[in-house]
């Protein structure tokens, strides 16, 4: 069974996980009630409006007109959960930073000889933490104004679409007016058309962010890619900079099986922090090569060290350390990973037929939220199938909702 912590090896999923976890859960909580505000504001408002027909343009612009009502009670939403938020980023930069110190010390007292020098956790965590937070906290600044004009773009698309739909059936039943625009609909034909937009928007959840890649991605994988990414990113920087303290700028990549193409070729060896290249011996007096870390693919969203990155370096001590980890087969380490993407894949669907449940049941429709649930059990079933077929761990945390 894998280490579930952060060891000499690598960045363990779990570890990751852990750390990240009351940070991504917040957000999480601020999705789910952003979202279910939405369809309860929907609904309100279709209440109150009075004698207006569903799906006609009067009530159309009626639908519209209530978005600065919405914008203020999620901009509310947000505010209520900042603290939260500040607090648990700090405290899990603060986690990941002391792991990694603790590491390394215990592995650079031991073998360099650094006459005069005391380490210090508290002075060498502040230095890297001070730097992380603000990006770490500014990062999440923009994610809250993202998710907030989502949350306002989704409303706009659940009214458009559930008029376009009643509309729509209407004309194919010859209930519309044209020249009024005005539309003779029944309950089914607007519980249908609301049916149809809220699984849009499940589906599609809170959008509209973008990694330097310019890949898309929802609201919940966002926060939970970019506080992985930090927190290890800031631990991997304190031995970096705890190992030039020692005088030593050689750091071993760790490898492991399912690496992703970008970190694949550079896994398992020896590079430089301060740009040199050349041979170094190790403990048992064999010769290794090593060239600078700007040489690989360090730097890219994708590379050694990027966004969702689990490798992890550890100082190279010359004539005291040994490159312990072992090469893996390149077909093998694509195979687990493409696994691992298409596990994602299907959590991420059992979760949207889960939150679409919750929010037909907000909107009222019993019958719509009892269907979304039974696709909801179904894909789970699915993926549970999935993964004793293939080997691989199921965590029912990864398709919970919170509510």
């Amino acid at each position: 069974m894998p280490n579930p912590g952060l060891n000499l090896f690598r960045v363990t999923p779990q570890y990751m996980d852990e750390v990240s976890g009351p940070v991504v859960d917040v957000y999480d909580e601020i999705v789910s009630r952003l979202m279910l505000n939405t369809v309860k504001h929907f609904t309100g408002g279709t209440a109150r409006s009075g004698d207006m027909i569903p799906g006609s343009e009067r009530w159309r612009a009626w639908m519209l007109a209530r978005l600065g009502a919405l914008s203020a009670e999620n901009f509310k939403i947000m505010a209520e959960m900042a603290g939260d938020v500040s607090g648990l980023t700090e405290q899990a930069l603060r986690r990941s930073i002391g792991d990694a110190l603790k590491l390394a010390d215990k592995e650079l007292a031991a073998k360099v000889n650094a006459p005069g020098y005391v380490p210090s956790i508290d002075e060498a965590m502040q230095r890297t933490l001070d730097s992380y937070e603000a990006q770490a906290l500014n990062r999440l600044n923009l994610v809250n104004t993202v998710m907030l004009n989502s949350s306002l773009q989704q409303y706009s698309q659940l009214v458009n679409d559930t008029a376009d739909y009643a509309q729509q059936l209407a004309q194919a039943q010859g209930a519309l007016n044209v020249a009024t625009g005005e539309v003779i609909v029944g309950t089914e034909s607007y519980w249908g058309g609301v049916r149809h937009a809220v699984h849009d928007m499940a589906d599609a959840g809170l959008t509209g962010f973008y990694d330097r890649s310019g890949r898309e991605w929802t609201a919940q994988s966002y926060v939970a890619m970019d506080i992985r990414t930090t927190t290890v990113q800031a631990a991997r920087e304190a031995v970096m900079r705890r190992n030039e303290d020692y005088g030593n700028a050689l750091i071993m990549v760790s490898s492991h099986a399912g690496a992703r193409p970008g970190c694949e070729p550079y896994q398992g060896a020896i590079y430089s922090t301060d740009g040199s290249s050349g041979t170094v011996e190790d403990l048992n007096g064999h010769k290794l090569h090593y060239k600078p870390l700007s040489a690989t693919s360090y730097g890219e969203a994708a590379g050694l060290f990027g966004i969702n990155c689990g490798h992890f370096s550890a100082p190279f001590i010359p004539g005291a350390s040994v490159l312990r980890w072992p090469k893996y087969d390149k077909a093998e380490s694509e195979r687990l990973y493409a696994e691992s993407q298409q596990q994602r894949y299907m959590e991420r669907k059992v979760k949207a037929a889960k939150r679409e449940a919750a929010m037909l049941e907000e909107a009222g429709d019993m019958e719509g939220a009892k269907a979304a649930r039974k696709v909801a059990r179904q894909r789970n079933a699915e993926l549970k199938d999935w993964c004793e077929d293939n080997g691989r761990s199921y965590y029912p945390d990864k398709v919970q909702i919170i509510r």
